[in-house]
């Protein structure tokens, strides 16, 4: 994890070489340096803690945990609490275990939740109100909760290896060059992955009994190589959507981030931005070619939303798990109330300036190898 003082550096050298366009944009870029190196500090003082009340988290071991891995905008939001509803066979980190993934302070969460559940619930109801103002943005597109199950990409934004720094400030080239692994020398991706894995042995300790880790991210398929060599025998569940469909959904989805921060947004590249798509596109579809057979499972986007039922039924099919009636019945509900669901995320290719023609080129094995329209 990097120290303060080098997130200072880095956010200070990038402020240099693109100054902000207006005060908005200052405003958030030193907010975010700010919260980077409070929940840093934050983070360094929760691990110490966990070293000395509860070391036993370095027992722990990560055995075949289980990735929601595909390109993003494919449904592994749905797919991932979809999973997460078997919480006798997973354990999956929400979204605060995520930003600050410690033992320390998922046992004092879990504490003051159920004191504040013997008074009346008054901090849930103020949590609640809180979501609605961090998170009501993206409720039509991406619904976020600070105990709801999240992919741990906050995780990595620890680190500054992180393409989420890049999505939040689109200005930052030099910290978009640092978005994976592979960028870094040998001895700083061994570094990376130890703390990452090491974040997941801290937060799987909390759990009861032996569960298996279940964990999503989309932006992990740029870090495919570090995943396959710290987890050799882990297990991926990857959906798989048009990419007409997919890339215009994610640049919609951060474009609204960047019209917040920058108004002036035409001078967001949204052809860089859907090259990185393509990159993660094509990464994800190759890893069905580096893993055994019964630690694979692909499925189509249309499948999923149209019968996620019999979709999550032919994972546990396919490797070999056994679905418990309490699960059963939870997938049962949760799929029938998903029928409901009508999405309100609309936008189009040409909304972007995306060529329908350069991702058809860009992408044709996946496009030949599963028969999408071109």
């Amino acid at each position: 994890m990097h120290t303060d003082s080098t997130t200072l550096r880095l956010i200070g050298r990038q402020l240099l070489r693109h100054p902000p366009r207006t005060a908005r944009h200052l405003r958030w870029t030193l907010g975010m340096a700010a919260l980077h190196v409070g929940l840093g500090a934050t983070l360094r003082a929760a691990f110490s803690a966990d070293d000395l009340l509860f070391p036993s988290w370095r027992r722990v071991e990560v055995k075949e945990p289980v990735f929601v891995l595909a390109a993003a905008r494919s449904g592994t939001t749905f797919l991932h609490r979809l999973l997460a509803l078997d919480d006798e066979r997973f354990f999956t980190p929400s979204l605060y275990q995520t930003v600050l993934p410690s033992v320390s302070v998922a046992r004092a969460a879990a504490t003051l939740a159920k004191l504040d559940s013997r008074l009346g619930a008054p901090s849930a109801r103020l949590l609640a109100k809180l979501e609605a103002q961090l998170f009501g943005g993206w409720s039509h597109i991406h619904p976020m909760g600070l105990a709801a199950p999240e992919e741990d990409e906050a995780i990595f934004v620890h680190t500054l290896v992180s393409p989420a720094l890049y999505l939040l400030m689109p200005d930052f080239e030099r910290l978009s060059r640092l978005s994976s692994p592979e960028e870094l020398s040998a001895e700083a991706q061994d570094a990376l992955m130890n703390f990452y894995r090491d974040c997941l042995r801290r937060l799987l300790s909390t759990a009861p009994g032996e569960r298996t880790l279940l964990v999503k991210n989309v932006l992990s398929a740029g870090r495919v190589d570090a995943l396959l060599e710290t987890f050799p025998d882990l297990r991926v569940v990857s959906p798989l959507r048009h990419p007409y469909e997919a890339i215009p959904s994610l640049v919609s989805m951060f474009d609204s981030v960047w019209k917040a921060i920058l108004p002036d947004t035409e001078r967001v590249d949204h052809q860089a931005f859907a090259r990185i798509a393509m990159d993660y596109y094509r990464r994800s579809f190759e890893l069905e070619q580096r893993l055994p057979s019964d630690h694979f499972v692909r499925m189509r986007y249309d499948d999923l939303v149209r019968e996620p039922e019999a979709s999550v039924r032919d994972i546990y099919t396919r490797f070999g798990w056994h679905v418990s009636d309490d699960f059963a019945s939870r997938l049962r509900s949760e799929c029938e109330r998903a029928r409901d669901y009508k999405s309100e995320h609309h936008y189009r290719l040409e909304d972007y300036g995306l060529d329908r023609e350069l991702i058809r080129r860009e992408l044709a094995p996946v496009f030949e190898r599963c028969g999408f329209d071109s």
